[in-house]
């Protein structure tokens, strides 16, 4: 049975969203009335109502025509996004007018019904059928790949469009099986790889030597990855790149939009999670968010590897790496050790994790290597309320840094570093603010990727990804 959570019931609505009369629309209570009598009225067709956004994208504006004779629009709104846990915004509601507004959210899908309320007292009566219309927030799609294909071989058989400007968006149907044999090239487009129902992500089987090839801004979204059989790095740069965007000085290829990495699930990776295929990038932006990432390395290797590049600013939040396997990483993130903003033209660089769960990353090895970050003072380190069992050679703080205290800004908040058994003694140098959450947080099984935990010091400030809460 499919659960509904209603958020805005009618009370709520008739004060907090703004329901705008025809007055207000350039009509006036005569055009209700009107000389419409004893009529069998309609309601609005979808291809006459609008759904536009204010300016700051937080509301929804729905407009209709108006239908004399007319009291008012019944409406219901539902937010779909998780077809499981409908989400009813609008429910029953009678608009005496031609414009709804509420909430917008982004990533989302919803559907309006709207039905004519006649003027009784005219004689008129009410429409017999509800007109639905679904809208969304995602950016519309350029194409869908039918379930159980190939992504790469159909790329090869419908070729992205050799300019754009715009960001395309290619979507994978909710729940539907796909493949991944050979390189799936984006040449130098800005690409999303998604799929619109974050519950039920779809699913890839990456085999062989078969790579996702970059040389722009790239999106991967709500998509479960079997890398099991992949032999290697999942996300590479593109060896010949688009000769634009260069960088002033040292000649780097400046990605300014973003890599975004978001509810993406990734099974026995066993190679790089990101590798620049030793071509100078500089991403700007990289953001790793709401992941769970199982790496199961058969060499000592990195899981974000930059040996020609770098990247200037990387977060990773709400998320959960690991390693199942019994070979180290020798290090997490690794950046040429040149690499740094001024050389690529910024004015700053960063390295975040926030509300993170590791778990034997790195175990023998390091957290960061690069160099040209450490102990300047354009450079930012933060770690908050994140968990590390086993990782870095039991110097978590220290290797984050990349061995450096001179200049850096260094801002660690409430995180535990437990390391064999017990907990790592930093010392106030690399840990300014004292503030480590000492004790073991007890996983549940960890072996075999259960992350919940017991540890009374971490619950009692919600450490880690919260989905082991």
């Amino acid at each position: 049975m499919k659960k509904k959570s209603k958020i805005f019931g009618f009370m709520i609505l008739s004060t907090a969203l703004l329901f705008t009369s025809c007055a207000q629309d350039g009509f006036d209570e005569e055009s209700f009335s009107s000389s419409v009598k004893n009529t069998q009225l309609t309601s609005p067709k979808s291809e006459e109502i609008s759904v536009g956004k204010s300016a700051d994208g937080s509301l929804w504006i729905i407009t209709w025509p108006l239908v004399k004779g007319a009291e008012g629009f019944l409406c219901n709104v539902t937010n779909v996004t998780d077809p499981d846990a409908v989400v009813e915004m609008v429910k029953d509601s009678l608009i005496d007018g031609c414009t709804l507004q509420l909430p917008r959210a982004d990533d989302s899908n919803y559907v309006l019904d709207i039905r004519t309320i006649a003027n009784k007292q005219l004689g008129n009566k009410d429409a017999e059928t509800v007109t639905e219309l679904k809208f969304s927030s995602f950016t519309p799609a350029w194409a869908e790949i039918p379930a159980g294909a190939d992504i790469a071989e159909w790329l090869t058989a419908n070729p992205l469009p050799e300019e754009s400007a715009e960001e395309i968006c290619i979507d994978l149907q909710a729940g539907a099986d796909y493949t991944l044999k050979s390189n799936a090239d984006f040449g130098a487009q800005r690409v999303t790889l998604r799929c619109t129902t974050p519950t039920k992500p779809a699913n890839v089987k990456v085999s062989g030597e078969a790579s996702l090839v970059i040389d722009e801004g790239f999106t991967l979204k709500n998509i479960n990855i079997d890398a099991t059989e992949g032999t290697n790095d999942l996300i590479v740069g593109n060896t010949k790149p688009k000769e634009v965007n260069i960088s002033p000085s040292n000649n780097y290829f400046r990605i300014e939009n973003p890599i975004y990495i978001t509810n993406v699930k990734i099974k026995g990776l066993k190679r790089k999670l990101i590798y620049d295929n030793k071509v100078k990038y500089c991403y700007k932006t990289v953001i790793i968010d709401n992941c769970v990432i199982e790496t199961c390395p058969e060499e000592a290797l990195q899981l974000i590897h930059m040996p020609t590049g770098f990247i200037n600013d990387l977060t990773i939040r709400y998320s959960t790496i690991w390693n199942s396997g019994t070979v180290n990483q020798n290090y997490i993130v690794q950046y040429s050790n040149s690499g740094r903003c001024d050389r690529a033209g910024y004015t700053s660089n960063s390295i975040t994790v926030n509300y993170c769960t590791f778990y034997n990353m790195a175990k023998t090895g390091q957290w960061g290597n690069y160099s040209s970050f450490a102990g300047r003072k354009t450079s930012y380190f933060t770690m908050s309320h994140s968990i590390f069992v086993d990782c870095s050679s039991n110097a978590t703080p220290r290797r984050f840094t990349s061995g450096s205290n001179n200049n850096a800004n260094k801002n660690f908040v409430n995180n535990t570093w437990f390391y064999n058994g017990a907990d790592e003694q930093p010392g106030e140098s690399w840990d300014p603010t004292q503030q480590q959450v000492l004790g073991d947080p007890m996983f549940a099984d960890p072996a075999n990727g259960d992350f919940h935990y017991s540890g009374a010091a971490q619950k009692a400030l919600s450490l880690g990804d919260p989905r082991w809460l």
